[in-house]
């Protein structure tokens, strides 16, 4: 599938959504720099604030806190989808829109996406991809595509701080050059911020983790669980 923008396309299923276009050569990865990771707080109590106040995106799972930075609630991106539908829906205060998608690039056999927002701000994808690709991919039941830093009142961020909008400058500075992948769009870079390892697909190594993308000089879009393979169709 492919994410459009923040319309659904065939040619990113991952995301659907336009796509970053194709790729040139992958960069052999070299050793990471350790990515910066907020501790999320402790567990809430009988006494804790129910409200959700961020969504926090990480290599292995979605999760939503309070104020306080407490962990309200998380879902592993090997769980079943219907399980982060759920945490969105209630994050969000609203039902997703469900879009069926055809095979294509992310998937073969095609995919479910479900979406809040009015431009597909946020969605998830379930995954199909067949065992035969990545191992992580095929690990993953579904993946993440965040488009805003902020929607119906909850912010949303990486595990890292990043966010949306963010300034991608200093953040593109720090990364190695094993760990960002120029795209053909015009000034258009994905980083993979936080690593969660390394895969051989069809001789081409990469990173994948927590994925963003940098059109200009903002972060436009935040991914996960992503690969730079990812970002070819």
């Amino acid at each position: 599938m492919t994410p459009a923008g923040r319309t659904i396309a065939p040619a990113l299923a991952l995301l659907t959504l336009a796509l970053f276009g194709c790729a040139a050569d992958t960069p052999t990865p070299a050793a990471p720099t350790a990515s910066a990771t907020q501790e999320p707080s402790t567990t809430p109590t009988a006494e804790s604030d129910l409200t959700v106040a961020s969504l926090v995106v990480s290599i292995d799972s979605v999760s939503t806190l309070n104020a306080a930075g407490e962990v309200l609630q998380s879902v592993p991106f090997d769980s079943n989808p219907e399980a982060a539908v759920a945490l969105l829906t209630t994050a969000f205060g609203s039902e997703p829109t469900i879009h069926q998608e055809p095979g294509g690039c992310w998937d073969d056999d095609g995919n479910t996406q479900w979406s809040w927002g009015d431009q597909a701000d946020v969605s998830i994808f379930s995954a199909v991809t067949p065992a035969s690709r990545a191992t992580w991919r095929s690990e993953n039941d579904f993946y993440l595509r965040v488009h805003v830093a902020e929607l119906a009142g909850v912010d949303i961020e990486t595990d890292s701080g990043v966010s949306v909008a963010d300034s991608a400058a200093a953040l593109f500075a720090e990364l190695p050059a094993s760990q960002v992948f120029a795209t053909s769009g015009e000034g258009s870079f994905v980083g993979i911020t936080d690593i969660g390892g390394t895969y051989d697909e069809g001789g081409t190594t990469g990173y994948w983790g927590v994925a963003v993308e940098r059109r200009g000089e903002s972060i436009a879009v935040i991914a996960a669980p992503a690969g730079f393979l990812d970002f070819w169709c």
